[in-house]
Order: structure tokens, then sequence, then C-alpha cells
């Protein structure tokens, strides 16, 4: 789920013009990397074959920025003493700003009219971060919070790196100038020099080892955050600060480090895919694509000819992709996220690959029409002001627009209120008696429907630590114990279990966490995630019930998207199913010999579309969305199978009540309410529904 940022801070000298200090000269190779690493996000994001590692593209943007933006601001004070924040920070405005609202305006405008009201509302509020740039701690909160896995790709995703580099651009300068002005009052210049070197020091260490750490217990934060990025910009940053060293380096070095870091970064394109479906990234997976680009770079410093390498990244197609980066990067990601939002069904690469044309001629135009006039013109550039305004204007003008294009598109169906005493909770099983488009609990109310676990921190998520909070409901000074314990398809079960628990006198104790089954197993991975936390905390709770066995254990976790390790990859679903029904049977037999009445739930079905959202969009046919049965259960139930066969333990199967009698598809709406919250969780009310079935489980 990456995108990236081609880096903004490119010298405005022309190649033939002196430079003002080592290091801030024009470099036509560097246009020409910027062209690999936007090509290497662009068709990435594509799907093209080969490309799996075009993610990547994020680390090479980051060293170049980072050298280039750090040569302005040393060839700046070099050369007049001081540097000017307010000019600094304008040509920054000028440079990113108006394009960047461009898009996003244009984008919110095809959202009103590509995307479902419970999408708008979600990317209304992607944009407002993306145009406050903040984006990249939206992205990573929403990435932690478990309940976002089944939220469509958002159109300004990619937006989260230029978030980073804004963020840079601000604090960036600060640290430089506050040096600089430190040192020049003892004029002092190889002291500044010497001051400026520790800090980028002390910031890269610091930045990667945050890195590492986050990339193994917060993932999301590790790859969004810009602390966690800041070692790559440092990185960029130390080049710049020692031009004069790599001036002195040989011409056979030049040549290896170019060839060495071109074949870095190329490797990185094809391979990191498979490498980090085992290794999290970034953490040290990060050194090769970043390493190699600053080899790159390093390898252009030069007093000598340029090299093979230099000479192959100049030319002249490369440059032009290079030169219009920053608006095909933009450009790229929205037409994929709609077409596929709009076709509703896998998107064929030959259709990818035409939205990949069709955003670089957006590119084109934005760059000669938009980019590059603003970011040249006088009148802007004369006062330091002016830009501010402008800049000021397109960050009004985006948020404006997450207010105010939500509204134009209203809600999602009428919501019918309910009567006088809560809601009348109706017969699971029974027809819809409520006019089509008319509901008790609508789309958008069902998409929030979630259980209490959630909100008291006793629903643990995949990425956080394997520490599980006493959580005890029901009648809590009961001597009589039912455990609930599983991933999220048991923690969905909660409202029914809490009653059952409170009308049989029941201490109910909650154990549940995202994305991490109640059965033991070699090393898995949910949706390319893996996390070593949820083997700890499996461990954890396996001996909480051996020295405490409750009197009722029942298990739920979801039946697919685990997937399991054979041998050096991973295996497939398919593959993975025989091995999770191993998994259910071997330890099964130790939660049984614990004394308690066993139970494992059949799991819930899998429809192919968020529920919620098929149902906005089809107002007045939501039976579009129901799903047939032997489609939401693609595996057959083999969790269900593999417990029949385990004596002691026995089997709980709602299949019938959740989706009628065979051969009627699985419904997703009732009397009224809509049954599930996305793909795979029925809400919290309707699980309260089941309250009696789990009641005759505790007499």
């Amino acid at each position: 789920m990456s995108a990236t940022s081609p880096g903004g801070g490119a010298p405005t000298q022309r190649a033939g013009q002196p430079s003002a200090a080592p290091g801030a000269e024009f470099r036509g190779d560097i246009e020409g990397l910027r062209a690999l690493a936007v090509l290497g996000v662009v068709l990435f994001h594509a799907h093209v074959p080969h490309f799996g590692g075009g993610f990547v593209g994020v680390d090479v943007f980051y060293v170049i920025s980072g050298f280039l933006i750090t040569g302005l601001i040393v060839a700046e004070i070099e050369r007049t003493g001081r540097l000017s924040l307010s000019r600094f920070w304008a040509r920054r405005m000028r440079r990113l700003l108006p394009a960047a609202a461009l898009v996003l305006l244009v984008t919110m405008g095809a959202s009103l009219v590509l995307l479902d009201p419970l999408s708008l509302g979600q990317t209304a509020k992607d944009v407002m971060a993306a145009g406050g740039y903040i984006a990249n701690w939206w992205f990573a909160h929403q990435a932690v919070d478990y309940l976002a896995v089944d939220i469509p790709p958002s159109p300004v995703l990619h937006y989260w790196s230029l978030s980073v580099e804004e963020q840079f651009y601000i604090l960036w300068p600060l640290l430089f100038a506050g040096i600089a002005s430190f040192a020049t009052r003892r004029n002092i210049r190889t002291f500044m020099r010497r001051q400026w070197a520790a800090a980028v020091a002390v910031i890269a260490i610091a930045s990667f080892a945050l890195s590492v750490v986050l990339t193994h217990t917060s993932q999301p934060y590790a790859f969004f955050s810009t602390p966690a990025r800041a070692w790559q910009l440092a990185l960029g940053a130390g080049l710049a600060l020692s031009v004069r060293f790599w001036q002195r380096v040989s011409t056979p070095l030049r040549v290896a480090l170019g060839i060495g870091g071109l074949g870095a970064v190329a490797f990185s394109f094809a391979s990191l895919t498979q490498a980090s479906a085992s290794t999290p990234y970034p953490g040290f997976l990060a050194l090769l694509p970043t390493v190699g680009t600053a080899a790159l770079i390093a390898s252009g410093i030069r007093t000598g000819a340029p090299t093979l390498v230099q000479r192959a990244l100049s030319v002249r197609p490369l440059r032009f992709l290079g030169r219009i980066s920053y608006s095909w990067y933009l450009w790229h990601w929205p037409p994929l996220v709609f077409i596929a939002a709009y076709a509703r069904r896998d998107v064929t690469l030959l259709e990818r690959l035409g939205c990949v044309i069709a955003s670089l001629l957006l590119a084109a135009a934005t760059y000669r029409f938009v980019e590059d006039p603003i970011r040249r013109s006088r009148f802007l550039g004369a006062v330091p002001r002016r830009s501010f305004a402008v800049g000021t204007a397109c960050t009004l003008a985006v948020v404006l627009s997450g207010v105010v294009v939500p509204s134009i598109a209203g809600g999602t169906g009428r919501v019918v209120a309910p009567p006088a005493g809560g809601v009348a909770l109706p017969d699971p099983t029974a027809a819809s008696t409520f006019p089509p488009g008319t509901y008790i609990i609508g789309p958008r109310e069902a998409k929030s429907d979630r259980p209490v676990l959630y909100r008291n921190g006793c629903q643990g998520l995949l990425v956080s630590a394997p520490t599980q909070k006493p959580c005890i409901f029901g009648d809590t000074r009961s001597s009589k114990t039912v455990m609930l314990f599983g991933d999220s398809h048991a923690a969905q079960w909660f409202p029914a279990v809490e009653a059952a628990a409170q009308q049989r006198h029941y201490r109910l104790v909650v154990r549940t966490r995202a994305s991490c089954p109640w059965y033991t197993m070699p090393d898995f991975q949910v949706r390319g995630t893996t996390s070593a936390a949820c083997r700890q905390w499996q461990r954890d709770r396996m001996a909480e019930i051996k020295a405490n066995p409750p009197d009722v254990l029942i298990l739920a976790s979801i039946e697919r998207f685990y997937q399991v390790r054979a041998g050096s990859a991973w295996a497939s679903e398919q593959e993975s199913q025989r091995t999770i029904g191993a998994a259910i049977t071997s330890t099964l037999p130790t939660l049984v010999k614990t004394g308690a009445r066993v139970y494992v739930m059949h799991d819930t079905p899998h429809m192919d579309v968020d529920v919620p959202r098929c149902v906005a969009r089809n107002l007045f046919t939501p039976q579009r969305c129901a799903m047939p049965r032997d489609k939401g259960f693609a595996f057959g139930g083999a969790d269900a199978k593999a417990a029949s066969t385990v004596p002691g333990a026995a089997v709980l199967d709602f299949t019938d009540t959740l989706c009628g009698p065979a051969p009627r598809p699985c419904d997703v709406v009732r009397q009224g309410m809509v049954l599930y919250r996305d793909s795979n969780h029925v809400t919290a009310t309707y699980a309260r529904l089941f309250a009696p079935r789990f009641a005759a489980l505790l007499r």
C-alpha cells in the first residue's frame, strides 16, 4: 500500500550557470534518477510485473531531497552569512502547493461522481489531512487501526510522503539556520560545518534506530512517520556536507559507486516485495535502496568527465520524466483507485496502463501550465508574502472542498427513528419488512456499529504489544466463567456472549486480538503483515487457560487471510488451509483437557464487497450485494470441519441463520438492518440477536 513523493527541492539553476557552492549545481543525472524512481512507483502501483519493489522509490526521493535541499541551504548561508527562512519557505510553497492543491480539488470532485457516499466521506477526511500536510500521520493511524483493514485505498494515499517532505522543509532550515546563527557570531565557518555534520549524524543514527525498532513493533509508523524516515533525508544531507571529499574520489571508484548504486536500486525495484514479505519494511531492508541512491549521487559529485552511469541517467527522455516527476506523481494514483471503484471488479493490466498514460499526459499539462509558471513567477517571487498568500489560498480551498463536497452528496438513506425504549430487534431469520432504502440500522450506522471492545482497549491490535488488559464482563462476582478467545471474528460476537453471560450469571473473560487466531501454528502473515507479538500473545493465553480453566470456552477465528510459510516462501490460501486445519486439530486437545466445555464457531460468511458501501450504492436494490452461500465459504468451513474431528469439542454453526435456508444467498439486509459493518464482520446490533443461542450453552 505504499505511495511515494518525487521530492520537491531541485535547484533552479540550469546547466552552464556558475554554482553558488559545491553540490548546489544542476545535476542532469539526478533528474534522470528521479525519473527512474517515479517510474518504479507508478509501475508498482499499476501492478506491472517485475516492479513489485517499486514502492522503494520513496527511499530514492528522500535521499535526493535531503541532498538538494541541504545543498541549497548551505550555499545560501556560506554566500550571505544567513538563511532567509521566509524566502526559502516561499519558494517551497510556489514549487509544491499549487499543483498539489489542483490534484486534490480534482480528486474531490471526481470522488463525488465515482465513489459511494461512505467512501466519499472518508476521502474528504483524507483530502483535508493531505491539504493540511499531516497525511502521513493520518494514514499511519488508519493503518494501525484494525478497523481500517477493509477501507478501500484512498485516492490521496500517495500524499503521505509529500507530508513527510513538507514537514522536513519546515524543520530542516531551522536546524541549519540556528547553528549558523550561533557560529556566525564567532566567525568560525569550519566550526559551523562541523556542527552541521554532527547534528545530521545524530539525527541519522537516532532515526535509523527508531525505524528498526518501529518496523518490528508498529510497522505503519515506521513506514509513514517523519522521525522514522528522517535518516534517509539526513543521509542525502550528509552527502551535501561532504562534497569536497567526494570531489577527490578517483574515477575508478566513482564508476564503481555508480554501477553499484544503480544495481542496488534496480535490484530493490525487482526483488524487495519477496524480501519484505518475510522481513517487515522499512527497517534494515531500506538500507539497500537508500545507500544505493546515495552511492549514485556521490558518484556524480565530480570534477572530471561524467561516468557512463551519469551519461545514461542524463539522456533527454529520462530528464523529461524527471522534470515532470512531481506532477506525474500527483496524478498517477487517483485514476488507478477510481477505475477500480467504478469497475467494481479486477481491473486488467491494459486498463491500468491506460490510467498510467492518462496520468502522464495530465502531468505534462500540469507542469507546463501550473507548476513551472507559478514556480518561476517574478511577481510571486519578488515578495515572500505573495507566495504565502498563494499557499494559504491553496490550503483553504482544499480543506473547504473536504467540508462542502460530502454535504452535496447528502446521506445514505433515511434512518427510521427507533421506538421508545430502543430499537426493536427483529427475528434474525425473518425477511425484510421495511421499504427498500429505509433502515433502522442504515449503511452509515452499520459502518461504526462495533462492539465496545474496540473502544475500551480490550480488542488488541495486530501491531500492539502482546500484553492483555484484564477484560471482565457479565456477572463479575460469579464463580462460573465463560471465556471468549480468538481474533476479531470472536470479538464480533461479544454483544451476544455478554448478554448471555448476564442472563445466566457467568463471569465473562474476553481474550481477543485482531488477526491473531486462537490456535497455534508456524510463522504466518495476514495481508502481508507478520506479527511475532501474536505468537507471544497466543502462548500467554494458552498458559492462562491451563492455569485457570474456564467452565465454557468459546473459540472463533477468521477462516481466510492467514497465510503460512512453506519453506522459504508463503503458501497459497488453499495450502494454508490445510496447515490451519492441522493446527486446529493439534491445539484443541490441549484445551479440551483443561476440563472446559469447548465450542468452536463456524466462521462468518465472507462477502466479496464492503457491505455498507455496497448498500449505500444500491439503496433500492440491496439484494445486489447478497452473496451466494458457496462463495461466502470459499474453503467450505475448513475450521469447523477440523474441529468436528476432535473428541470433546463442539461446533457452533450459525450458517442457516446468517444466510437463511439453502440455497438462498447470504443476506446483507433484513428488516431494515444492514447486517455487516464491512465484508466479514456482523454489526454489534445484529450479533446481539444471537444472545439466546449463546445462553443455551451456559445452562
